[in-house]
């Protein structure tokens, strides 16, 4: 899963990229950016934030997490 985010992230930098749209600071900046122009559908950015959001937590807490509910999800 870390690595499925990931590529949407690089993919989604690529895009910002190509398109000249703002440099995002964040990863979750990202998916905003394109949300803002178009590229991602409103409805989806929350999901998209939280995938975002997951995959940094299991890249720097991943002493932390508890994977039975990572299951449940």
């Amino acid at each position: 899963m870390q690595t499925t985010i990931q590529a949407l992230i690089d993919i989604g930098s690529y895009i910002i990229a190509e398109l000249g749209l703002r440099t995002a600071s964040t990863f979750a900046e990202v998916i905003e950016n394109l949300c803002e122009a178009g590229c991602v559908e409103d409805q989806e950015r929350d999901a998209y934030i939280s995938m975002v959001q997951f995959r940094n937590r299991v890249v720097h807490l991943q002493n932390r997490i508890d994977v039975e509910l990572v299951y449940k999800k």
